[in-house]
């Protein structure tokens, strides 16, 4: 048995037996220390470290661990006496105290003691031992409380248990020959052993720290990773990634689909970009596409909102960026593609909505010609047209003679019926790809006649007024005639530079209240000079 193992050993003198057998059981403590730290953090703590634990349970796992090796270590202490053991149990309880706390000292300080009864016997020298281990556990785990710096806290902590067992060794020795010896020994093992287990297990617990975080970056390297994949292999873009020699890094599988490659992105990986495109060269409906992509690879420069026609009728945008490392060098090329098929028909089914809305808004909904909005661009437009050239711009503005009493006799529907016939009759008489005709407001109208003298103007203002005399539509209520009438009013200018488009507009306004005023159905001119008279 165990307990009389002890019995059987013999009592070893320091001095006399020249120490072979104390180097013996050093370097075996030495081994024992070494290989169950590693084993307890690689095995034990290292497993340990993902699991979600209490404190409590924590510290107790420490301490029982910590309790193995002390019992570990009783098995090949140096007995110097009757019952008397020198070992490094101490120092096991100091390391628990140091990393478990109260919990982790008591733990391992119960472990030891009970080993040592169990190894070598119930005996008084036991019973003191082990009180005096929980004695230094306490106290140590006191220590460890401090807020100094834990090399300084652990030394002292390793000083304290030291201490206590040199009070021991003097009270349990006997022969107090070789105590000096012993008690040398004891503390130059306990500190040089003391210490260089707290940088072992420091080692060994920033190696752990380490690769745990080394663990957890790589772990959430592979989610972010994945993560990512999966989220551009889900957006409605084809990418492409090549490095610097147009090898491709990665390509998303709408990518392939938009190119429609029977190929995985796993297969693509690695090869040349310029094999990928040369298989797809032919669904660009230009054959230069290509060659234009390749140009941005050798300018550098990001390209976005490139569209390109595809052979099947789809078309395609582009958006292009290098990628840049430290030091503004180029070391790969992003490349998105995207089905703007929709897109751009929409746009052009939009385009032509709001042509033909624009178009819309600048008729005149009564006479289907062109409305006052219309006029007034118009009129701008022809305005600067004529300041550029230096030609003259004549405006005639025309008015329905005693239009109030033909609505009011023949109904609202019959006057509408009439302006539509007039204007009918006043598109007819222009001939000029510039002419402009456009109902001015109820039953007025106005003609732009660009680059026309006012005698041009005078000419086309006749045609007109005769030409709706001769629809000859029924005016029994009219001061003028039997017949529906016109009075028009002329101006012309030369557009200059400090001069407004509203100024022809006005001298034809004039004009026209001339042409009133004396008798209508008539056409008067504003002349140059600023008099108004009749043409005839």
């Amino acid at each position: 048995m165990l307990s009389n193992f002890v019995h059987k050993m013999p009592e070893y003198s320091i001095v006399q037996d020249g120490g072979a057998a104390l180097i013996y059981n050093v370097i075996m403590n030495v081994c024992i220390v070494v290989s169950y730290l590693i084993v307890l953090h690689v095995f034990f703590l290292g497993r340990d470290a993902g699991r979600e634990r209490s404190s409590l349970r924590r510290s107790a796992s420490i301490g029982a661990m910590y309790g193995v090796l002390g019992s570990a270590l009783m098995l090949f202490s140096i007995p110097v006496g009757d019952n008397v053991l020198l070992d490094l149990r101490h120092v096991t309880i100091v390391l628990s105290a140091f990393a478990g706390g109260w919990v982790g000292g008591l733990v391992t300080a119960a472990a030891v003691s009970t080993a040592r009864i169990l190894l070598f016997g119930w005996s008084a020298a036991s019973v003191v031992s082990g009180a005096a281990m929980l004695l230094v556990a306490f106290i140590c785990a006191a220590i460890a409380g401090w807020r100094t710096r834990p090399a300084i806290r652990f030394q002292v902590m390793n000083g304290t248990a030291t201490l206590f067992v040199t009070l021991l060794l003097v009270w349990g020795l006997k022969d107090q020959r070789d105590i000096g010896s012993i008690v040398a020994y004891v503390w130059l093992t306990s500190i040089a052993a003391g210490t260089a287990m707290y940088h072992l297990v420091s080692f060994l617990d920033k190696a752990l720290r380490n690769e745990q975080r080394l663990r957890k970056s790589e772990t959430e390297l592979r989610s972010t990773a994945n993560m990512l994949r999966t989220l551009l292999d889900h957006i409605p873009s084809g990418l492409l990634v090549e490095d610097e020699e147009q090898r491709i890094i990665y390509v998303n599988r709408e990518f392939l689909s938009m190119f429609r490659l029977d190929a995985s992105p796993e297969e693509m990986t690695g090869k040349a970009k310029l094999g990928l495109f040369g298989r797809s060269r032919g669904a660009f409906l230009d054959p230069e596409a290509f060659e234009r992509m390749l140009e941005l690879t050798e300018r550098r420069i990001p390209a976005k909102g490139l569209y390109f026609d595809m052979a099947d009728g789809r078309i395609f945008q582009l958006d292009y960026a290098p990628i840049f490392e430290e030091g503004n060098r180029v070391s790969g090329h992003l490349w998105k593609y995207q089905d703007a098929t929709d897109f751009k028909n929409n746009e052009k089914k939009l385009q032509e909505a709001n042509t033909v809305l624009k178009r819309l808004s600048g008729i005149d909904g009564l006479t289907g010609i062109a409305n006052r909005r219309s006029l007034d661009e118009q009129l701008q437009f022809e305005w600067d047209a004529c300041l550029r050239s230096r030609k003259p711009l004549t405006v005639l503005l025309l008015d329905v003679d005693d239009f109030k009493r033909f609505n009011d006799n023949y109904g609202h529907l019959g006057g509408d019926a009439c302006l539509r016939r007039i204007a009918e009759t006043l598109e007819a008489c222009v001939h000029k790809p510039d002419d402009f005709i456009a109902r001015y407001g109820g039953e007025e109208f106005a003609a732009l006649l660009p680059g026309t003298t006012i005698e041009g103007g005078a000419k086309v203002a006749e045609r007109m007024r005769e030409a709706v005399r001769a629809l000859q539509i029924v005016h029994e209520y009219s001061n003028y005639g039997p017949y529906v009438s016109i009075s028009i009013g002329i101006g012309t200018i030369a557009p200059s530079a400090s001069g407004s488009a509203k100024d022809v507009l006005e001298r034809a306004d004039r004009a026209l209240y001339a042409a009133k005023s004396k008798g209508r159905n008539r056409v008067v001119a504003y002349d140059e000079a600023g008099e108004a008279y009749i043409w005839e």
